[in-house]
């Protein structure tokens, strides 16, 4: 059996370093550091107070997953969807700020009522990293 020549040889390390980089890369992205690092991106993004996609207009909540936002007294952070159970994290802003009240309802409930803290949500979809509430009824707005 014969080696290859040289075109031979050049196309053989091309494809090996074609094939290196994406699983380099991948590697990278599946370790600790890297995870680390994505968070502390995120938190001074938060701090530089540059916006993120969540928002509340028109008597609608939109939650990306890991996002806060304040509603009225309450804060909210979505935190996913596990065994088919929106999990949500509740902060009570009158009560205490650090502490979160971790909520979950089924994610298959659309149009049913969930409360949370003083105010009352519609469920309207639950898509991925996005939740979407509409605002039923809040404190002094009837």
């Amino acid at each position: 059996m014969a080696l290859p020549n040289r075109k031979g040889w050049m196309a053989i390390i091309f494809m090996l370093i074609c094939l290196a980089i994406p699983f380099g890369i991948t590697y990278y992205v599946s370790t600790p550091t890297y995870k680390t690092r994505y968070q502390g991106w995120i938190r001074n993004n938060r701090e530089a107070g540059i916006p993120s996609f969540s928002k509340v207009a028109d008597n609608q909540v939109v939650l990306v997953k890991g996002d806060k936002v304040t509603v009225g007294k309450t804060c909210l952070v979505f935190r996913g969807v596990q065994n088919r159970q929106v999990q949500l994290d509740l902060y009570l802003l009158e009560l205490d700020t650090a502490r979160p009240y971790p909520m979950h309802f089924p994610a298959n409930s659309k149009n049913s009522i969930i409360k949370l803290g003083d105010i009352s949500y519609v469920l309207q979809s639950v898509r991925g990293k996005v939740l979407t509430m509409k605002i039923k009824e809040m404190p002094g707005t009837y």
